[in-house]
C-alpha cells in the first residue's frame, strides 16, 4: 500500500503548478464574487482578504484529498507515525524553536513595520477568520505545495539543499512583507524537519503552531488596543518586545541543542536514528 510520503515523492511538479496556478485563479474568482454578494461578508472589514487566502488553500487540499481517496491512502496513518517514530523531545524542541523564531521575527517585523507605516485597521470579526485560515487550511495546503510537491520536485533535479533553498525562496514570495527575511529562514528549517523526518504532518504541525502564535498576538494587540490599554505604536512595540527578546534567547538555546545533539543541519542523520527507515 502506497504511503503518503511516497504520494509526495512521486508527485509530478508540472501537475503541481498546474493544480497550485488553477486553485489560485478559480478560488480568487470564487472569493471576489463572494465577498461582494453575501451580505454578512460585505459587512465585515477585512474578511474579503481572508477568503482570498483560504479558498485557494481549500481547493487544494481538496485536490489532493480527493486523489489520496483514489489511491486508498489514509494521511492520519502518518500523522501516527509522528509520535511513534519521533522522540517527544524531539518534536517539543523543533515546535518550541519554530515557535521562538516566528515570534522573534514579530519582534523585527513589529518594530521595523512602525517605522515606515501605522497598523492598519481589522476587524475581531475577520482576525478570528484570520485565525482560523492561518491554523488550519493555510498549514496544510502551504505544507502540501512548498514541501510535499515543490522541494520533492526540486529534490529531483537537485540536490538536497538547492531543493531546501529554492522552495523557501518560493514559499517567502508568496509571503511578501517585511518579514521576508525571517519567512525564507523559517522554511528552511521547516524543510528541514520534513527531510529528516520524512513525515508531512511534523511541517503541517510545526506550520500551524507558528501561525497559531502567530494569531494570538495579533488577537491580543486588538483587545488591548480596543479596551484603551494601548495604542498602535510604542505600547505594542514595547510588548512584543517584551516577549521576543526571551524568545530569541529561547531560540539560540534550542538550536544549540539541535545542531549539537540532534545534527540538525546534517541531513544525513534522523532525528532518531535507525527508527525512522519504512
Amino acid at each position: 500500500m502506497q504511503t503518503l510520503q511516497a504520494f509526495f515523492l512521486r508527485y509530478s511538479l508540472r501537475r503541481a503548478l498546474m493544480v497550485f496556478a488553477l486553485a489560485q485563479i478559480l478560488g480568487t474568482g470564487l472569493s471576489l464574487g463572494l465577498v461582494n454578494t453575501v451580505p454578512l461578508l460585505i459587512a465585515i472589514p477585512g474578511s474579503g482578504t481572508e477568503l482570498l487566502r483560504g479558498l485557494p488553500a481549500l481547493l487544494i487540499i481538496a485536490v489532493v484529498g480527493v486523489e489520496l481517496l483514489g489511491r486508498r491512502i489514509d494521511p492520519r496513518e502518518e500523522l501516527v507515525l509522528v509520535f511513534q517514530r519521533i522522540s517527544r523531545a524531539d518534536i517539543a524542541a523543533l515546535v518550541v524553536f519554530n515557535l521562538a523564531l516566528g515570534m522573534a521575527s514579530i519582534l523585527v517585523v513589529l518594530l521595523s513595520f512602525q517605522l515606515v507605516s501605522p497598523a492598519q485597521p481589522s476587524s475581531m470579526a475577520a482576525l478570528g477568520i484570520a485565525a482560523v485560515t492561518s491554523t488550519t487550511l493555510a498549514p496544510i495546503s502551504e505544507e502540501i505545495v512548498f514541501r510535499g510537491w515543490l522541494f520533492n520536485g526540486l529534490k529531483r533535479r537537485f540536490q538536497v539543499w538547492p531543493a531546501i533553498l529554492l522552495s523557501s525562496l518560493a514559499f517567502a514570495a508568496i509571503h511578501p512583507s517585511i518579514s521576508l527575511i525571517t519567512t525564507f529562514v523559517f522554511g528552511v528549517l521547516v524543510a528541514i524537519a520534513y527531510e529528516k523526518t520524512q513525515n508531512i504532518w511534523v511541517s503541517i504541525l510545526i506550520h500551524a503552531l507558528n501561525n497559531l502564535l502567530i494569531s494570538a498576538q495579533a488577537i491580543t494587540e486588538h483587545m488591548l488596543i480596543s479596551a484603551g490599554l494601548a495604542n498602535q505604536s510604542t505600547d505594542l512595540s514595547q510588548l512584543t518586545l517584551v516577549l521576543g527578546l526571551p524568545s530569541v534567547l529561547l531560540m539560540i538555546l534550542l538550536g544549540r541543542y539541535l545542531i549539537r545533539q540532534k545534527q540538525f543541519f546534517n541531513l544525513l542523520v534522523p532525528l532518531r536514528a535507525g527508527q525512522m527507515a519504512g
